[in-house]
């Protein structure tokens, strides 16, 4: 988890130029055009949402809910 974390801080630092930043795993919710879609990846300083599928990178601003992955841990 921690490899696979720091390969998403880097790809939001090579875009956002991010010399720092705090991340978590997170499953968002985004709703467009009426229709609700649960997106995982990771936020960063609670800025930008990367997807993990497409590596897309979002403004958190954009999701209606953004949940913790923790939180649904055992």
């Amino acid at each position: 988890m921690q490899q696979e974390k720091k390969y998403y801080f880097d790809k939001v630092a090579s875009v956002c130029h991010l010399s720092k930043c705090d991340g978590y795993a997170a499953y968002a919710t985004l709703i467009s055009d009426g229709k609700k879609k649960i997106l995982v990846g990771y936020v960063f300083d609670n800025k930008y949402f990367i997807e993990e599928k497409s590596e897309k990178i979002y403004d958190v601003k954009d999701f209606y809910l953004i949940d913790n992955v923790e939180d649904f841990e055992d």
